[in-house]
């Protein structure tokens, strides 16, 4: 339960950190999307810790689990150019659209979905369930938001890549430029 209320918390000062990147630009809220993942990080290990005695010597899941955490990881911090992302606050920046942001537009999504449900195959209780269903639910949620509002106030080709790249769910065309592409350097 308390996993669960820290990914709530974290992903309400996502929220908060995506309306003021676009409305307020208060420098103070700049910090909310460090503590929100603050937060985020916290709910996993709450979730792993609390639940010890409920281990399950899944390989499937030991083996997927760093699998889909260092895809996250990947994509949220080193296939983008970092500092434009998530400290300057620049004016009609263009979206980064090559290697695993060709694949789809919102990769991290399907990472975190393939890290929780990896968690939940090692730790199968109804508590890891419901985590898994909330933290997933609030990143959907979270992208929504991305997509519709923040994205398209935020970069300037957004609307253009939305016609080019899926949503969520990769296709044949999107693998092939993810993977043409994964090598070319963030911000080139």
């Amino acid at each position: 339960m308390i996993a669960t209320v820290a990914s709530i918390l974290g992903f309400s000062l996502y929220y908060i950190y995506d309306i003021n990147s676009v409305k307020w630009r208060n420098f103070f809220m700049n910090k909310f999307f460090a503590l929100g993942s603050a937060f985020v990080i916290a709910s996993v290990f709450i979730v792993i810790t609390t639940q010890t005695n409920d281990f399950v010597l899944n390989p499937l899941g030991i083996l997927s689990a760093p699998l889909f955490l260092a895809l996250l990881i990947y994509t949220l911090f080193f296939a983008i150019p970092f500092k434009e992302t998530y400290i300057e606050d620049e004016q009609n920046r263009m979206a980064y659209t090559h290697g695993v942001y060709a694949l789809c537009r919102h990769p991290g999504v399907l990472w975190l979905l393939g890290f929780t449900l990896s968690i939940f195959t090692i730790i199968p209780t109804t508590t890891t369930l419901i985590y898994v269903a909330v933290i997933n639910t609030l990143n959907v949620l979270y992208i929504l938001l991305q997509d519709f509002w923040t994205f398209p106030k935020t970069f300037a080709n957004y609307q253009q890549y939305k016609t080019m790249t899926p949503f969520l769910i990769p296709n044949v065309l999107s693998i092939k430029l993810c993977l043409s592409t994964l090598q070319q350097t963030p911000g080139a």
